[in-house]
């Protein structure tokens, strides 16, 4: 079993690390340089957002929910690429009921667990299991979370460039109280209050997707190209038309 690494801080992970997993958005972001520190590493991206060609989806409070990652599984197979998804143990059956849900076998994806004993150990159904976390790991005090793969996983990867664009734009619900996050692929993550009402995620687009704009209702995605797409929303045009 070969050992992953993971960090907020990827300057704290030991340099000879066979496997290092980094984060490709949001507050934690590695920088191109901070990959580079790893010339000799597998290199593993984890999205928060449900960027397209991540390796893994981190489905846990405050980044994707059950339903978002279970779609962003969905993207990733109809591109034909393999998801991960990594989630807690106790998230782990309703992310296998939401993926089923959208039409993704247990078969076509994997787990990435957290389940932090301290003690290395896999998971059953698991491809890796994250065993240490940054207080329970004996890696000189650092802040590192270290996981045991099964020796196949992550297998032959082409890792996304971390200063990629993903997200394109954020539309607050009417009562404050929530948002959706919109992704250049098309792709729609609601949080909070904000209800879901579909997405363009695995469609073919005629031009990427630059910003989202909330109706009171719904929302609407707006192309590079002037198109418009209603969700629950009036549909007036565009000027691609």
């Amino acid at each position: 079993m070969t050992l992953c690494y993971d960090s907020t801080n990827p300057q704290q992970i030991p340099p000879a690390a066979p496997i290092v997993a980094g984060y490709i958005g949001g507050l934690y972001a590695w920088s191109p340089s901070e990959w580079a520190l790893f010339p000799n590493a597998q290199h593993v991206t984890i999205t928060v957002f449900g960027a397209a060609g991540a390796r893994v989806a981190d489905c846990e409070s405050g980044d994707l929910t059950v339903k978002a990652s279970a779609l962003w599984a969905q993207r990733e197979v109809s591109a034909g690429r393999r998801p991960t998804i990594y989630s807690d143990t106790s998230s782990y059956s309703s992310i296998v009921a939401a993926c089923n849900q959208v039409g993704v076998s247990r078969g076509a994806w994997d787990w990435w667990a957290a389940d932090p004993t301290g003690k290395p150990h896999l998971v059953a159904g698991s491809v890796a299991t994250q065993f240490a976390w940054n207080q329970l790991n004996q890696t000189n005090g650092r802040n590192v979370d270290i996981s045991v793969t099964d020796g196949a996983w992550p297998g032959s990867i082409t890792p996304v460039s971390p200063s990629k664009p993903v997200t394109v734009g954020i539309a607050p619900t009417v009562d404050g109280k929530g948002y959706w996050i919109a992704a250049a692929d098309g792709g729609v993550f609601a949080y909070g209050s904000a209800p879901f009402y579909g997405s363009l995620g695995g469609k073919k687009l005629s031009a990427p997707i630059i910003d989202i704009a909330a109706c009171g209702s719904g929302y609407y995605l707006i192309g590079a190209d002037g198109a418009v797409y209603a969700f629950n929303c009036t549909y007036f045009g565009g000027t691609n038309q």
